[in-house]
């Protein structure tokens, strides 16, 4: 068996951000009891819908 290196480099700099961190940037870091809770749960995807628009994405 012989041992060969990946030829990939790891990217420099901050990994990108996942669907989950802007859910806890939303409605926070118990965002699954939340989302158990149906109506608090559409408040908050209003919530998070104005955010992304105010931001201009």
């Amino acid at each position: 068996i012989e041992w060969r290196p990946r030829k990939r480099t790891k990217r420099v700099g901050r990994s990108p951000s996942t669907w989950t961190d802007e859910i806890v940037s939303t409605a926070g870091s118990h965002w699954m009891r939340k989302a158990e809770d149906r109506v608090l749960w559409m408040a908050l995807g209003k919530a998070y819908a104005q955010q992304w628009a105010d931001k201009g994405r």
